[in-house]
């Protein structure tokens, strides 16, 4: 009963009147929340029309939103602590951080024995889950508290013991979330060249963090060490490899309880790009219906899912199901707080779906409300910031572009454009790294130059047609981000469409 007095003397009837709770009442806050959950207000444009109908200052909508979210955060609390879907490392994870709170204020207000048996619950679960950070935080003041409070020697030694060994976890988690960042910051999945200084440096970080790897070390350090031997192997372009480091990590992690759901859903999107790159498609299924599973509807990596699978149909030319994961995309809640190049990457897709759409091979239903005619004009506008990736996704871009203007039959357009793909090709295109792409873009210059003769064309682009179908699919093959569809594909699908007239008006 002491515990509960000491508590119950913290948490006065007053304090308890000052729990918000959100949605119930007819207050501007509880408004301001549901018109922003309806969708109804997006800016603080709409928040002041809506509530003042204009006429109200920007301080009293700034007091509203204040308001709204410190309500928004008491609900959260409230939520996680009575959410029973979560897994049992997230549900430890989201108890020992509520109880953290309380054991600091308790420390505050001198609590004694309430303070020790909530520490003790405390660092149970901790260190069950392997939360360095929370053992850190709650045997550090222990520790002083032993002295202080009860004298004793034996209980000071066994929390400073506790702190001393999970520092050293903990340091090792941060020099591995060090290597993470700095290889991260300086690479992009989307970007194909080869860059042996930095597979040099990326390997270096590897042997310097399984040197140091120490008992008890978290899930999250085996995550990233395998994260960067995956770089590894991607900026190697070896996708066999990739494949079998991420099956042999996923046997591994099984060994910890301080798993995320998101190390498996990352590693198991990886799997799944290197699979569609390795054109193995049947296997790729299998493992995309896995991934969704452990991905949250809505969050990055569902989107990452999505991108995948919108590939991997493409790939197929199953163009009705690549139409329908992109819309289950762009018209999630989730879609609009993606960064803007992720945003951009799902145009690119779309200009592909559009190049379908234009020759055939996709109908749209007439009731599809989702649908607008998508012009290789606006796509032009709506890329800046990915079309800055010289040697990755830029490349589709470069394809999509001329697909678009293609099926629009704006030719002379095409033409003029046929001084900058050379260039391109030449300055950022190399054999070995980009050697498909190169090869795709050149024969779309032969095209142009051929006027979208067939017969020329097949004459001029038949060596270089040779080299494209004899690339090993397992050899320094494109990213998938590169390559949406095969070349090959796009390739007859092109040839198919022209016949031996000239279309251009300058041959």
């Amino acid at each position: 009963m002491r515990e509960l007095m000491e508590l119950v003397s913290i948490v006065t009837p007053n304090k308890l009147k000052n729990i918000q709770t959100l949605g119930a009442s007819n207050s501007q806050a509880d408004k301001l929340y549901w018109l922003v959950q309806k969708g109804i207000v997006e800016s603080d444009e709409d928040a002041s029309e809506q509530l003042y109908h204009g006429k109200k200052s920007k301080s009293s909508l700034y007091h509203v939103k204040e308001t709204l979210y410190n309500k928004l955060l008491d609900a959260i609390i409230i939520i996680d602590s009575n959410n029973k879907n979560i897994s049992s490392f997230s549900a430890a994870h989201h108890d020992c951080l509520k109880y953290c709170t309380a054991f600091e204020k308790i420390s505050l207000k001198g609590g004694g024995k309430s303070l020790f048996k909530l520490g003790d619950k405390i660092l149970k679960i901790a260190i069950k889950y392997n939360m360095h950070l929370v053992i850190m935080r709650v045997s550090r003041i222990l520790m002083r508290k032993a002295v202080y409070l009860l004298r004793s020697e034996k209980k000071m030694i066994y929390y400073r013991d506790l702190y001393l060994k999970y520092s050293k976890i903990g340091e090792l988690n941060e020099l591995a979330n060090f290597y993470l960042v700095n290889i991260s910051l300086r690479t992009n999945q989307r970007n194909s060249v080869v860059d042996s200084k930095l597979i040099e440096e990326t390997q270096t970080y590897i042997f310097d963090l399984e040197s140091k790897l120490v008992p008890g070390h978290t899930a999250l350090t085996l995550v990233i060490i395998y994260f960067l031997k995956v770089r590894v192997e991607e900026l190697k372009q070896n996708y066999v490899k990739v494949i079998e480091l991420i099956d042999e990590f996923l046997q591994r992690i099984k060994a910890y309880k301080d798993v995320h759901s998101n190390y498996i859903t990352i590693k198991l999107n990886k799997k799944l790009r290197a699979l569609i790159i390795l054109r193995k498609f049947a296997d790729a299924k299998k493992v995309a219906n896995k991934t969704l599973k452990y991905t949250k509807e809505g969050n990055s990596a569902w989107f990452t899912v999505l991108e995948s699978l919108i590939t991997l149909h493409l790939h197929q030319t199953e163009c009705t199901d690549a139409w329908k994961i992109y819309k289950r995309a762009i018209t999630n809640k989730g879609f609009k707080f993606l960064p803007p190049d992720r945003q951009e990457l799902f145009k690119v897709y779309r200009a592909h779906l559009q190049f379908f759409i234009n020759i055939g091979l996709l109908s749209i239903e007439s009731d599809d409300k989702d649908y607008k005619v998508y012009r290789s004009a606006k796509f032009a506008n709506e890329v800046p910031i990915i079309s800055k990736d010289k040697t990755g996704i830029n490349i589709s871009i470069i394809v999509a572009q001329f697909l678009l203007l293609f099926t629009e039959e704006k030719y002379q357009e095409a033409i003029d454009k046929i001084d900058y793909i050379k260039q391109y090709s030449k300055a950022n295109l190399r054999k070995g790294h980009t050697y498909r792409a190169h090869c795709f873009l050149k024969m779309i210059v032969k095209m142009i130059e051929s006027n979208y003769h067939k017969a020329a064309t097949i004459r001029k682009t038949k060596t270089l047609y040779g080299k494209l179908k004899n690339q090993p699919a397992d050899l320094l093959r494109q990213t998938s981000y590169v390559e949406i569809v095969p070349y090959e594909v796009l390739w007859d699908i092109l040839l198919g469409s022209i016949d031996n007239s000239f279309r251009g008006k300058v041959k």
